[in-house]
């Protein structure tokens, strides 16, 4: 035979990918391909094989992309634990129909869960998988996956169906939908959606989700169109949402239109126009609707160099409003607000060299003062449809605005000032960071539902700690200088002794969360218990309700060839709603 070659009795070993084996005869052709007779394979390493897989025939043939396998047979050390008289294997990239790994796990939930996906390569830019799911004590569920890919589009649609949920009593049927696509239109132009639903409240509690965690609270509906230029920015999304749980309802904008717009106007400054449209509405069918404009027109000098950075900038803020079904409240059905704002803005950076516990780093000293205008204007009679109150971090401070969306503009007649302070080694690595700052208020807030009773804000503080080569802490905190409490603060400790020991302790506080208080502790680690033995877990508890709200707890043993994990989580769960 030409260009052939037979080898007897051998030991193989592969060069790119780990995996050795036995054979008693291959054969190699340039036209047969290869042909592998009372063979065996194996990824483990040398004299410690934990499996193998025997065959009596694999051919490898140059003109397919599918190997054959005849008569095959997986063992676990000596033991025999399958047999195929039959399969093929893939021996390329390119994507192939046929049976996927199986994906099988229990829970307190489900109870065993065995789901075993099927892959039909439909065309070289679709495709679509199949996953039938079987669940002790839920029953059967179907899982699809459709995927799409064009020259200037790109998406995936999810649908999840379990007709009749065995563990409820009236036959439930349950569902999950999802659909995202992202795409171009033209050069400019671009469009997107996220679309997603389901039958009820407990459905990603009750039987999980590749998408969604168990703790969310909003399942969003959205579809934007965009335009992007190097002046202009257009922007036309559709913003829906389904409350998962005994949650608040919320106004959805349906829809929301913006339009951007920057130009140099000689000097170094600019023109800036920010512009909005929005229909506002709510599942409730009593609270009232809006539709509102506003435009804010701005001139802006900013000047930056490598030690220092200033800004000034003076805006008109007009915004309109037509209210309705506001017969019932204090809201008007037509109203206006205008107010005026100016910013001035300045920060510099110093620099010496200093010594970080007897190493040479550098010390950074950054001073940084905002002076910030805005006129007052009543708007008591303006209803809140997607605004709510901000937390003032450091970084906070110097946004200007205390609420979110433009139903609430708060009046400021105030001074802002921070310090940071860095130390960088010489490897010019950040090991110590210390941000402190407060706002100066010179004249009391007038607009409802802001925050400055006092002539200051609480001091906001915030500070990044590498300690040693193990060691790091974040930690960030606001706290009142009139009453010396902390209103707010977060804190996270991690503990690193190696890339797999790793535990994170952290923990939040907030005195006053629309009338709560938050106090919650958190534990996660990760940690090596022996070679190839890994333990991770998670707990969260709120220390103000004296109950855990989420745990998790996990082995997993993983060697270069195989492994296997075990785990159980228990979450608190929302009563159950259609």
């Amino acid at each position: 035979m030409t260009n052939a070659l037979l080898i007897e009795k051998s030991l193989y070993q592969l060069n790119k990918v780990q995996g050795h084996g036995k054979a008693e005869k291959i054969g190699i052709g340039e036209n047969t391909g290869i042909n592998l007779i009372e063979s065996s394979f194996t990824s483990c390493p040398v004299n410690d094989e934990v499996w193998r897989i025997q065959a009596s025939n694999i051919k490898i043939s140059p003109d397919q992309s599918r190997g054959v396998v005849k008569h095959a047979r997986f063992y676990i050390k000596d033991i025999p634990v399958l047999y195929l008289p039959y399969f093929s294997f893939p021996i390329n990239d390119q994507r192939q129909s046929g049976i996927l790994y199986p994906s099988i796990s229990s829970n307190s939930s489900t109870g065993l869960s065995v789901e075993q996906p099927v892959y039909w390569n439909i065309a070289p830019n679709y495709d679509l998988t199949f996953s039938p799911r079987f669940m002790t004590e839920r029953g059967l569920q179907l899982k699809t996956e459709f995927r799409y890919l064009t020259e200037e589009h790109t998406g995936q649609v999810n649908i999840e169906y379990l007709p009749s949920d065995q563990d409820l009593n009236d036959d439930t049927e349950r569902y999950f939908y999802r659909f995202v696509h992202s795409g171009k239109i033209g050069e400019n132009w671009q469009i997107n959606a996220d679309i997603n639903g389901l039958s009820d409240d407990n459905y990603i509690v009750d039987l999980g989700s590749d998408y969604y965690n168990r703790a969310d609270t909003h399942l969003y509906k959205t579809l934007g169109l965009s335009y992007f230029s190097q002046s202009l920015d257009f922007t036309a999304q559709f913003r829906d949402f389904e409350v998962l749980g005994d949650h608040p309802d919320s106004y959805r904008a349906l829809p929301e239109i913006r339009l951007n717009y920057l130009t140099p106007i000689g000097l170094g400054a600019e023109f800036q126009l920010n512009s909005e449209l929005a229909y506002f509405e709510s599942a409730e069918l009593d609270n009232p609707t809006a539709t509102r404009f506003h435009i804010a027109p701005t001139v802006r000098y900013p000047f930056q160099n490598q030690w220092s950075e200033f800004l000034a900038e003076a805006t008109i803020l007009h915004t309109r409003y037509l209210q309705k079904n506001v017969q019932n409240s204090t809201l008007e059905k037509n109203i206006s607000r205008t107010l005026g704002q100016a910013k001035v803005y300045g920060s510099l950076a110093f620099e010496r060299p200093a010594s970080w516990f007897g190493t040479e780093a550098t010390q950074t000293f950054e001073p940084k003062v905002q002076y910030l205008y805005t006129s007052f204007e009543d708007q008591s009679n303006i209803g809140q449809y997607d605004t709510t109150r901000l937390f003032n971090d450091f970084a906070g401070l110097f946004r200007g605005q205390e609420f979110t969306g433009l139903d609430r503009i708060s009046d400021n007649n105030q001074i802002t000032v921070g310090i940071t302070s860095r130390f960088i080694d010489n490897n010019n690595q950040e090991r110590f960071k210390l941000s402190l700052g407060q706002i100066f208020y010179l004249k009391d807030n007038q607009v409802v539902d802001a925050s400055k009773n006092d002539d200051r804000s609480a001091l906001a503080a915030e500070l990044d700690w590498q300690i040693g080569s193990k060691w790091f802490a974040h930690t960030q905190a606001q706290v009142s200088t009139i009453t010396d409490r902390v209103e707010r603060s977060s804190l996270s400790l991690e503990y690193q002794l190696s890339k797999n020991k790793i535990i994170q302790i952290n923990h939040r506080y907030v005195r006053d969360l629309s009338s709560e208080k938050i106090n919650q502790v958190g534990i996660t680690a990760s940690w090596s218990l022996a070679k190839n033995w890994q333990w991770v877990g998670r707990w969260y508890h709120d220390l103000e309700q004296n109950r855990t709200v989420e745990s998790y707890t996990g082995l997993q043993y993983e060697s270069c060839c195989w492994n296997v994990s075990f785990g159980g989580s228990t979450l608190f769960k929302q009563p159950f709603r259609q």
